[in-house]
């Protein structure tokens, strides 16, 4: 019976993207990383016991698009060497897919610069 590997993946990708000056995850500050929108796919192996993990890792910047976009050229070098291995799961491989920004002024009139990077994750039950 295949486990999701949810929980185990999003607290290695925090892990993995966590560094000084850049809030990951669940604070307000800037600049920040969220990883967010998980997809768990069904096996794509005959065995089933690989599994494709899609997700999004959005970068967000108050100071340029360009800031932005900075930012998730460093979260994809950080993702490069991405290799989790665990008692249940392993990571396999990680392919970057779409890419798409966004640009947000909320209520203050603060300008948000997003960039949103979807990753493909292949995951292994062991």
């Amino acid at each position: 019976m295949y486990k999701s590997s949810y929980k185990t993946i999003y607290a290695a990708l925090v892990t993995t993207l966590t560094r000084t000056g850049v809030n990951v995850g669940g604070t307000a500050g800037y600049p920040r990383v969220e990883i967010h929108s998980f997809v768990e796919n069904p096996p794509s192996d005959k065995g089933g016991s690989v599994r494709v993990l899609t997700c999004v890792v959005e970068s967000m910047s108050t100071a340029s698009a360009v800031a932005a976009s900075q930012l998730n050229d460093d979260n994809l070098q950080l993702l490069g060497g991405f290799a989790y291995s665990g008692e249940q799961f392993k990571v396999v491989g990680l392919v970057p897919t779409q890419l798409q920004d966004l640009t947000e002024t909320s209520d203050p009139q603060q300008i948000i610069y997003r960039v949103l990077q979807t990753i493909d994750i292949y995951v292994q039950q062991l």
